[in-house]
Order: structure tokens, then sequence, then C-alpha cells
């Protein structure tokens, strides 16, 4: 549920039906032909990566027919996701004109390059490569995200606030941005280090 909403608010400010006001439609605002196309790809985009990182992990645990089964059902979300992808290059110029526009133009590159990334993590489950899957399958998922984010540039809400617009008061983005380097100086190293550990074959097997 979360990442449908999450992908459903989205799509409903793409689509320009929240007002800077704040007196939308309280349904058709949120629940639109854009919102639900939003919500559905980001289920799928969550469901198609973790497929692809537990067929990694139960094939370093050893387990090939957990391995098989969760591959089988990740090409399938792949497959049924890239669908609605497709399709909503099909909606959206006449529910999202502003949103359909951007990812024709600045964002064409990064939607291009996501269908060529899910394509080729798609080849590799069906080889099997689980390892290399993983990253062209972060790389998918991440190009749909930052293309959707590009294409809707330099819009906070479609047709009514800019990011310039929205944007806090300098002395406040610069402290946050203090705060994010110092937090990423700390937390990246020790999660980076806690990766590391949990990919290991040797963690994998502590349940055994």
């Amino acid at each position: 549920m979360t990442p449908f909403f999450l992908g459903a608010v989205a799509g409903a400010i793409a689509s320009g039906r929240v007002p800077a006001e704040g007196n939308g439609d309280l349904v058709s605002s949120w629940l639109n032909p854009t919102s639900v196309v939003g919500g559905v790809i980001a289920v799928g985009a969550c469901a198609f990566l973790a497929g692809t990182f537990l067929c990694a992990d139960a094939t370093r645990a050893r387990r090939p027919t957990l391995a098989d089964r969760i591959r089988a059902r990740t090409i399938g979300v792949g497959l049924a996701s890239g669908t609605v992808v497709l399709g909503a290059l099909f909606i959206l110029p006449s529910d999202a004109p502003t949103l359909a526009q951007g990812l024709r133009t600045q964002g064409a590159p990064l939607v291009v390059a996501s269908a060529l990334a899910g394509a080729t993590a798609l080849a590799l489950l069906a080889r099997r490569t689980f390892a290399v899957a993983r990253v062209a399958g972060v790389v998918a998922v991440a190009a749909v995200v930052s293309g959707w984010g590009v294409g809707q540039h330099p819009w906070m809400l479609v047709d009514e606030v800019t990011i310039a617009q929205a944007a806090g008061a300098t002395a406040t983005l610069q402290a946050l941005l203090v705060t994010v380097t110092l937090a990423g100086v700390l937390v990246i190293p020790a999660l980076a280090y806690l990766y590391r550990l949990t990919q290991s074959e040797p963690w994998s097997q502590l349940d055994h």
C-alpha cells in the first residue's frame, strides 16, 4: 500500500490537479488515470527490485528451488510493469500533458535508459545471473524515478508552483545541506559495511 499511495500522490501532482491554494477536489485531485498509473508503477518497481535482490539472496543461501520460484514471479512482475509504463506513455498526453511533454524532451534519455536497463535485468534473470541483474534492476528503477522528476521539472506543483517558488529561505537550505552532508559522512560507511556483511555467504548460512 505504501508504494502505491506514494506513486499515486506523485501522479496526482504531475497531472496538475493539485492546486496551490489547497482547494482542489477531494476525490478527483487524487484519484485519476495518472495517479492510478503512478501507484501501479511504484508497486511494480518495488516488487521487481525486491524480487531481483531476493533471487541473489536465495542463491547465495544455496536454495536454488526458492530462487527459481522467486525468479519466475519477478520476471512476470517485470514484464507487467514494463507494459504499464509503455501504456502510460499513451495516457499521459491527454491526462498530464505537461509531464508528457517533459518525458518526450528532457526526460527522454532517462526513459530510454530505464527501458534498456529493465530489459537487461529481465535477460539476466532469465539466465540466472542474479548478482548482475540486481545492478540492472536498480538502474532501471532509478531511471524511472529520475525520469519522472526530470520530466516534471521545473514544477513542484505542475502548472501551479515551480521548484524555485516553493524553495525555502537560503539560510534554511544551507543548514539542511550541511546537516545532510554530515549525516551522510557518519551513516553511509556503516551502511556500506552492513551491506557487505549481509551479502557475504557466511552470513547467509547463519540460520542453518
